[in-house]
């Protein structure tokens, strides 16, 4: 499985500005994925986690203030660190920017 473990990234939007969390696990020979953002109360859930190729991720997400749209996301890994993008409607792509692996799981 591709990413497993507790990676961080910047988001800098004209919207919000700030780090997000996420967490890539084994769910019993699927993807597990919790993306946060430390100090906001956004709930995000992405499923689909499908791998493209050796290095990458992708997946869709929804939350509450898309109102039951998707956003899909790419996650495209090198070592500890990522970069990638999720695809919000109406606002475009939002960038991860210098993510990092914080823990191994």
């Amino acid at each position: 499985m591709i990413g497993l473990g507790i990676w961080e990234c910047d988001i800098d939007t004209l919207f919000w500005e700030g780090i997000a969390r996420m967490r890539i696990f084994d769910d019993n020979g699927a993807y597990g994925f919790e993306f946060a953002v430390p100090g906001e109360q956004l709930k995000i859930k992405v499923f689909n986690v499908e791998e493209d190729g050796p290095c990458s991720l992708n997946a869709h997400a929804t939350a509450d203030v898309l109102h039951g749209r998707e956003a899909p996301v790419r996650i495209d890994f090198e070592g500890d660190t990522f970069t990638g993008w999720i695809k919000v409607p109406f606002i475009g792509k939002i960038h991860f920017v210098r993510g990092r692996r914080v823990e191994k799981l």
